[in-house]
């Protein structure tokens, strides 16, 4: 009887890219998705390389490095260069900084509904596309039906061109990127939260630990 039960050496193995099928086909959409918006663009690179006609674009000349080198000879080039670096710093530290600020308030919260709440608001914004975006900064900073200047007006201010000012734009840009991608940050930050053991947290509480030491130990 137990050498019936014994398996055959000479049994065949399941397939392990069968057994996975229903796994494999779960990731397609994601593989689509990642393939139509992140790897076919790359092909878009070659009109770096062109004198681009905007009527015929496959009619375009191919003229190797003179558009870089047009562009590293102008006076805007530094300028350009600054900004982009500078704003990517910005953008991460303050993302990062918002992040886990928020993070650690969402866990704090002891309301499952509440919670639940706060995480959905945070999420949306990160599926909305820049272009609706767009149109929703608009409806706030637009000049003569702006929501933040008839505000200012009906309080008696002067209307401000928010779009006009470079002054402003700085801060136009943090507040629409950070809005529409905080929310995924924080979301991780609060997962990797959730995977600390809650004792860490009783014991440190029970040494008499103040918030400080237990944000910077644990």
């Amino acid at each position: 009887m137990n050498k019936m039960s014994e398996k055959s050496p000479l049994q065949k193995k399941p397939n392990k890219y069968i057994t996975s099928l229903p796994l494999l086909l779960l990731t397609l959409p994601a593989l689509l998705w990642l393939l139509v918006f992140h790897y076919l663009p790359i092909f878009g690179v070659v009109v770096a390389f062109q004198n681009f006609n905007y009527r015929d674009k496959f009619a375009s000349p191919f003229v190797g490095f003179e558009n870089f080198e047009y562009f590293f000879k102008s006076s805007d080039a530094f300028r350009v260069i600054r900004n982009t670096i500078g704003y990517h710093i910005l953008f991460q530290l303050v993302s990062m900084l918002l992040g886990i600020i928020i993070a650690l308030l969402m866990y704090e919260i002891n309301s499952r509904g509440a919670l639940k709440f706060f995480q959905t608001t945070m999420a949306m914004p990160s599926n909305i596309s820049w272009v609706i975006m767009a149109y929703i900064v608009y409806a706030f900073l637009n000049y003569k039906s702006g929501i933040l200047n008839s505000v200012i007006t009906n309080l008696g201010g002067e209307a401000i061109a928010w779009y006009n000012e470079p002054k402003y734009w700085p801060l136009i840009l943090l507040v629409t990127q950070e809005w529409q991608t905080i929310g995924m940050g924080c979301l991780l930050y609060y997962a990797s939260l959730m995977g600390i053991d809650h004792q860490l947290f009783e014991a440190a509480e029970l040494d008499g630990a103040t918030k400080r030491q237990v944000f910077w130990k644990i």
